[in-house]
């Protein structure tokens, strides 16, 4: 093994794409000797097949290593450095006298710079192993080129896993123990994150596979595409990636389904390497093994056999990434998702449940406030004191119009991502007092007013966990929420009068496939009307700390039609 290899191979596994080739061709290549041929031409004189990719290896990583450890790359992580570090001793007060300059002390820079020489290494070890197995491998291996490619892939897999072993043991362990509790099927449009992306994306598919839950399709385990499937994750942070191309991304650049933006870009930028996933195995792992979907089916396919069929995956399924990182859904997309990330929960600094828990809380305070953060999630008590105080103070400054309406939108724009079904009752009550509270502000022409109660009212009705989008397209309290369940319990009645009536004229025929059929249909419908049903109570559910006599006197009415027909909780 080379030395500047060593470093990289004292962890478990696999430590390095060279560790894992060592371990699976040494012994064979090493019988093989050389005395002619291609390789020889181009001036890898060795005793066998061994000591040729070796050398190899070494002519490659000499190339590669020279450009992962650039002086460019020193300086960015040195100016990092000294941000981290100003910002800490801003937060916890310490003395000038106590504070270390980064760029000219010594122990710093040479620390900054072991750590980018290790990941530099790493990442020229992994690509220079892999770029001699394929020139060396060639000529070698009786294996073509999909074959060679599939064991890189493989050296590189096993290389990246011990790397991140721990944490990503962790991650597939809890995702492993999460297959056990029933998890949900993932359906096209569910959330997805990489471990070291900056960015949630959203899982995708050009074609529908003919399986559908509520019209959204269901995937299988070779969905994972890049490109197709798999979207880039902004920024990669990962400390074992190959990439190349650096860029710059909002922080709060978040999107929907659609291409929205969930929330304004805020002022922070992030810049690195661009994320350029690249899925190890092409497949997903910790699928639903009992369910299949067919991946090429037709009207006329007979049976599984006839036809290609995967496992489904689920919210417990996961892909790996040849640059380190594991990507893991955040839902089944079956319901719409809300990215809203609390801002506190990028504090930097100690841990709050550590052993200075006083400390730490107080320089925690102290960072939210240089930062113009609120300390908790919105609707709670802190939270909307912070939103009431910062109105207060804008107020004496005798602040814009302008000013004062953003105070109010950022306070219930939050609210609106997080979601009132997350809340406790007396934090959706506090939301909607500031609603109130901006509404009688005067700092809105009527129009606007309107907007605004009409967004409000519901607070997350297009997206998150709030499925009405879907149906109902209102919330609780609007009247379109009770006309929907009106006119759904209705037309529920009229199909099952009406099938009802085709299974008693089939029966008086003596046709029993028709007779079946119909009462199959009659099934289904049952099914539809429970589902809806419970779409209707759960929703009411989330309200109903907050509705009036009068929604309530709807809320039973539409209770009656469908308990009229059977169906009820």
């Amino acid at each position: 093994m080379a030395d500047y290899d060593k470093d990289v191979t004292g962890q478990e596994g696999y430590g390095s794409v060279y560790v894992y080739i060592e371990a699976n061709y040494k012994e064979e290549w090493s019988k093989r000797n050389v005395k002619s041929g291609i390789f020889v031409d181009w001036g890898l004189v060795s005793a066998n097949r061994w000591e040729q990719f070796e050398a190899e290896y070494r002519s490659n990583y000499a190339d590669y290593s020279a450009d992962y450890a650039s002086d460019a790359e020193f300086q960015s992580r040195m100016a990092r450095k000294y941000q981290e570090m100003q910002e800490y001793y801003q937060i916890y007060e310490v003395p000038a006298e106590e504070q270390v300059d980064v760029f000219s002390d010594m122990d710093i820079q040479n620390a900054v710079r072991e750590e980018m020489e290790k990941d530099a290494m790493e990442k020229a070890s992994d690509s220079a192993a892999l770029a001699a197995f394929e020139t060396i491998g060639e000529g070698v291996l009786q294996m073509d080129h999909e074959e060679r490619q599939t064991e890189s892939e493989k050296a590189l897999e096993a290389s990246t896993e011990s790397k991140n072993s721990q944490t990503n043991r962790e991650l597939e362990e809890a995702l492993k123990e999460k297959a056990q509790d029933n998890p949900e099927y993932l359906v096209r449009g569910a959330p997805l994150r990489c471990r070291y992306g900056s960015h949630m994306r959203y899982l995708d598919m050009l074609e529908a596979h003919g399986v559908y839950l509520n019209d959204d399709p269901v995937m299988h385990r070779k969905d994972c595409k890049v490109g197709e499937n798999i979207m880039p994750f902004g920024i990669c942070s990962s400390p074992v990636h190959n990439l190349k191309r650096r860029d710059s991304f909002f922080a709060g650049a978040e999107t929907d389904q659609e291409g929205n933006y969930l929330h304004a870009p805020d002022d922070r930028v992030i810049t690195g390497f661009v994320c350029e996933p690249e899925i190890t195995g092409d497949s997903w792992k910790n699928c639903k093994e009992e369910t299949k979907i067919a991946q090429n089916a037709t009207p006329e396919t007979e049976g599984p056999a006839a036809c290609t069929c995967y496992e489904a995956i689920t919210t417990a399924s996961y892909l790996v990434c040849r640059h380190g990182g594991i990507i893991f859904p955040l839902g089944s997309g079956q319901l719409k998702f809300s990215t809203y990330m609390a801002p506190f929960l990028n504090y930097p600094f100690a841990d709050l449940k550590g052993k200075n828990r006083e400390l730490d809380e107080k320089a925690f305070e102290k960072w939210c406030v240089e930062h113009k953060i609120p300390p908790d999630y919105p609707g709670t008590e802190k939270y909307m004191e912070w939103y009431q105080n910062r109105i207060r103070e804008l107020k004496k400054e005798g602040a814009s119009a302008k000013k004062l309406r953003a105070a109010y939108e950022e306070c219930l724009d939050n609210a609106y991502w997080y979601g009132l079904d997350r809340m406790e009752p007396d934090e959706r009550q506090a939301v909607r007092n500031m609603v109130n509270q901006y509404a009688r502000s005067g700092l809105l022409e009527n129009e606007k007013l309107e907007e605004m109660q009409k967004k409000y009212s519901g607070l997350r009705l297009d997206c998150g966990y709030n499925s009405q989008k879907n149906l109902a397209g209102a919330t609780p309290e609007e009247d379109g929420f009770y006309r929907y369940y009106t006119e759904k319990a209705e037309t529920f009645e009229q199909e099952q009068k009406e099938l009802e009536a085709q299974m008693r004229q089939a029966s008086h025929m003596e046709d029993s496939d028709a007779v079946v059929a119909a009462a199959n249909k009659i099934r289904e419908l049952k099914n539809e009307k429970e589902q809806t049903y419970g779409y209707f109570s759960r929703e009411v559910e989330r309200y109903s700390d907050c509705l009036d006599a009068e929604r309530k006197r709807q809320v039973q009415e539409v209770e009656n039609l469908f308990k009229e027909q059977g169906v009820s909780q």
